[in-house]
């Protein structure tokens, strides 16, 4: 049975219009590593729009979460093996945490 990695992305509402990020990556055979923290901006105005086109959602709310090059870099790294963690650089679906103040009607 193959083991694979987990990938958590936490969103936690900062103001109005912005969020705090962070990726939080267990590996199979390791303790939990908070990879990084970056800032994400998302229309929502413009995600409600798009609501009943999966498609065009989607990529809007990935463009927007993937933003931040620390985001970037981080979801690289987590899903690439490295000589100090030889997994198979595959994970779980990333899971997805909110913030206490983080309406699921934001979205």
């Amino acid at each position: 049975m193959t083991t694979y990695a987990d990938l958590e992305i936490a969103l936690h509402r900062r103001d109005a219009d912005s969020y705090a990020i962070e990726l939080r990556f267990n590996p199979p055979e390791g303790e939990v590593l908070l990879i990084q923290r970056g800032t994400a901006h998302f229309d929502l105005a413009g995600l409600r729009k798009l609501a009943l086109d999966d498609s065009d959602y989607a990529e809007s709310l990935t463009k927007s979460l993937f933003k931040d090059r620390a985001v970037v870099t981080a979801f690289s790294q987590a899903h690439s093996p490295t000589p100090c963690s030889p997994w198979p650089g595959a994970f779980n679906p990333p899971s997805a945490v909110v913030g206490p103040r983080f309406s699921p009607i934001d979205f």
